[in-house]
């Protein structure tokens, strides 16, 4: 688990929340309401990959435009996965050989069976709400609605 979220906030996380203060200083905003700015961005980051990360297992192949699984044939160990192979020895089983693509369906259809896709789904909407209450902190006249609806937007994902 703390490598999953070590490999989110670099790979996704860090990547928002350095656009966030740029974007915050470049505005000449205070330097208190551009780290506010960033702890929202990096919460935030977390938030929209683990949605990401949820959609792999659980989303629609034609609303997302990718196939199911992806992830796990990968060998990309997501939260759901991690969640999954926690509960189910079959699935860790599959995740330590490597799977195939018979592995796929059955092993996400076990995912969702024993709640850790839903798990993940509320991880995701945990870091969303770290996210919409680092906005408490900022001073600064920008649109904290649209920031808002930001976070929304990331952390219940269908695509």
């Amino acid at each position: 688990m703390e490598g999953y979220l070590e490999r989110c906030t670099l790979k996704t996380a860090r990547l928002f929340s350095a656009t966030a203060r740029l974007g915050a200083r470049f505005s000449g905003l205070a330097e208190g309401d551009a780290l506010a700015l960033g702890r929202f961005a990096e919460a935030l980051g977390l938030a929209f990959q683990i949605a990401d990360d949820v959609l792999d297992c659980d989303g629609d192949p034609d609303t997302t435009g990718k196939p199911l699984g992806t992830d796990l044939l990968d060998g990309t160990v997501t939260l759901p996965l991690i969640l999954t192979a926690q509960r189910d020895p079959e699935v860790a089983a599959v995740i330590a050989r490597g799977a195939t693509a018979a592995d796929v369906l059955p092993t996400l259809a076990r995912g969702v069976r024993c709640g850790a896709v839903s798990d993940a789904r509320a991880e995701a909407g945990r870091f969303a709400e770290r996210a919409a209450a680092e906005l408490d902190g900022v001073s600064a006249d920008v649109d904290l609605e649209a920031l808002r609806e930001a976070v929304r937007l990331a952390s219940d994902r269908r695509a």
